[in-house]
């Protein structure tokens, strides 16, 4: 099964709202990581992300982070897909990379607005029916579990 590989979420401190979902065999570390990366310009991939990173940092403050789940080397790809789709769904503003790509294939591509936002519609429907596929799946005590996250983040956030 090897080393265990967390899914983790960083948080803005000031909200307390989830802005990025990564995997990583040692979240805590992983933070730091991202904060280089942001300072340094290195990486380049996901500069909404940096741009969060270095307004927290000009602030005095750091991302935080939690675990949402363990998995293994083997289904750690499914699991951190799951869990970015599923908070999508539920409404958090996510800067993960994959949102990013889909603006650097529009600009290569040369598409227009409108087959853009298509392409993006259908994409985010095909997310969230796999997501719902696989919450169908999960054991009643799974179930309980994301049910309680979810509640506790409307709790947390305010919302009804």
């Amino acid at each position: 099964m090897g080393r265990p590989i967390f899914v983790y979420g960083l948080c803005d401190p000031r909200t307390d709202e989830l802005r990025y979902v990564g995997k990583s065999p040692y979240p805590e570390a992983r933070v730091a990581g991202h904060i280089g990366e942001a300072r340094s310009g290195t990486r380049g991939t996901n500069e909404l992300k940096d741009a969060w990173i270095l307004g927290l940092l000009d602030n005095g403050l750091y991302p935080s982070v939690f675990v949402i789940e363990e998995t293994n080397d083997a289904e750690w790809k499914e699991c951190e897909r799951f869990w970015i789709s599923y908070f999508k769904f539920v409404g958090c503003d996510l800067l993960n990379v994959r949102g990013v790509r889909k603006v650097i294939y529009r600009r290569t591509q040369r598409i227009s607005d409108e087959e853009a936002q298509r392409r993006r519609q259908e994409y985010e429907e095909e997310e969230i029916r796999q997501m719902m596929d696989k919450v169908r799946r999960l054991s009643w005590q799974q179930r309980h579990v994301v049910r309680t996250l979810v509640d506790e983040f409307l709790r947390d956030d305010g919302a009804p």
